[in-house]
């Protein structure tokens, strides 16, 4: 076990974590719908969308660091720091490109193509017109790569990973249900958005694992969400 930090405080660090996400999640979502008045929040509009991605991506930067004080931990611990920036993040980019070059050119034409069922629901939350595109890019980048990358690659992972030891094994064990975890939170686009989804996410935590901070991760993650919603705006919307 690790004899730092007690296994309960790992727990506690966890428990928080998933917390903290589900209610960034909510207050990101309610803000929206104060934004968007009288009306829900409908394809293509602009600000509720961009104040769910500011909203919850605060909270989680905002919370994260408060979560990682029950381990007396800080964002170092977790990887959420600068050092080779530049490195990580030009691996980070030339991961992010080579997972849209697959997606269009491979895994897309194999499984369904432009029907598929994740592609369509990207395209209905988009809309037609053109601030749809510009916020679900910010949304890619805020809400999507540094919120995401930040609490299921960093925050459970490593809460995870020392709860059940800090061996070897138990990182294996942390980074699959990681990924499983959030490939599921991507049901709503389907079983296809699922699986491709669980591959990207392996992709990132192996970005994580390999590079031991979260820059890589972020930016893959960013230049990803946002080649996937230019090329579905141009081919589909």
């Amino acid at each position: 076990m690790n004899t730092t930090t007690p296994w309960w405080r790992w727990l506690l660090t966890l428990a928080a974590a998933v917390l903290l996400w589900q209610l960034a999640s909510l207050l990101g979502n309610l803000v929206a719908l104060a934004v968007a008045g009288d009306q829900i929040a409908v394809a293509g509009s602009f600000w509720p969308v961009i104040a769910l991605s500011l909203v919850q991506t605060t909270a989680i930067v905002l919370g994260g660091r408060q979560v990682l004080r029950i381990a007396n931990r800080d964002w170092a611990f977790i990887g959420f720091a600068g050092q080779n920036f530049k490195r990580d993040a030009l691996y980070g980019a030339a991961a992010g490109l080579a997972l849209a070059l697959l997606q269009y050119f491979l895994i897309l034409p194999l499984t369904g193509g432009l029907q598929r069922s994740d592609i369509i629901a990207t395209a209905e939350l988009m809309g037609p017109n053109p601030y749809g595109l510009v916020s679900l890019i910010i949304r890619g980048w805020l809400a999507g790569a540094l919120a995401e990358e930040i609490f299921y690659r960093g925050l459970f992972i490593r809460s995870l990973h020392n709860l059940l030891g800090g061996k070897r094994w138990a990182l294996v064990v942390s980074s699959i249900v990681s990924i499983a975890l959030f490939a599921v939170g991507h049901s709503y686009q389907g079983w296809i958005g699922i699986l491709s989804t669980g591959f990207v996410a392996a992709i990132y935590t192996a970005l994580y694992l390999w590079r031991g901070r979260l820059t890589a991760g972020i930016v893959a993650h960013g230049v990803y969400n946002t080649l996937a919603v230019l090329g579905i705006y141009f081919l589909l919307v």
